[in-house]
C-alpha cells in the first residue's frame, strides 16, 4: 500500500492533515505554512532536523500517529531527532508495525540508560506492541 505522506508530498498537505488531527500547528515554528507553504515534505523535515530548538516532542507525536502513512525514510528522519530516552523506549514498546531498522535507531537511544524500564521489557513486565501482535499471529496459525 502506498504511503500518504512521502519526501515529495507538498508540505501543505501535512499541515491541512494535521489540523484535521487537532495538533496543535502554531505550536511548532517548522509547521509554519507562511515559511514551507512551497516546499516538500522532506524539505521541511531536513529543516527540522536541522532547527536545534524543534521540539522532539513534535517528532514522537507524528511518530505515533502517522507511523503507517509516512514512507520509512521520513519515519527515520524523525526517529533521529528523538535525544530522551524515555520517549524513544515509548516509541519502541508501542509502535506495532516497526522495522528492524528503527528498533536499532530507537535501542540506540535509550540501550544502557533506562535499567529499571529494560529489565521489565526483559523480564516481560513490559510487553511490546509488536511482540502481542507476533503472539497473535502464532496463536492464529494453532487453530
Amino acid at each position: 500500500m502506498a504511503k500518504k505522506f512521502t519526501r515529495n508530498t507538498p508540505f501543505s498537505e501535512f499541515i491541512s492533515d494535521i489540523i484535521l488531527k487537532n495538533a496543535c500547528v502554531k505550536g511548532v515554528d517548522w509547521t509554519q505554512l507562511s515559511k514551507f507553504k512551497d516546499k516538500t515534505f522532506g524539505e521541511a523535515m531536513d529543516e527540522f532536523l536541522l532547527d536545534k530548538n524543534a521540539n522532539q516532542a513534535w517528532a514522537s507525536w507524528c511518530l505515533y500517529n502517522y507511523y503507517e502513512d509516512w514512507e520509512k525514510s521520513l519515519r527515520e528522519d524523525c526517529m533521529k531527532k528523538i535525544k530522551d530516552s524515555m520517549s524513544a523506549f515509548m516509541l519502541y514498546t508501542n509502535l506495532e508495525t516497526i522495522s528492524d531498522e528503527e528498533e536499532n535507531i530507537l535501542k540506540s537511544k535509550f540501550e544502557g540508560k533506562l535499567p529499571t524500564a529494560e529489565k521489565e521489557l526483559k523480564d516481560g513486565k513490559i510487553k511490546r506492541k509488536k511482540d502481542k501482535e507476533k503472539d497473535k499471529d502464532k496463536n492464529k496459525d494453532k487453530n
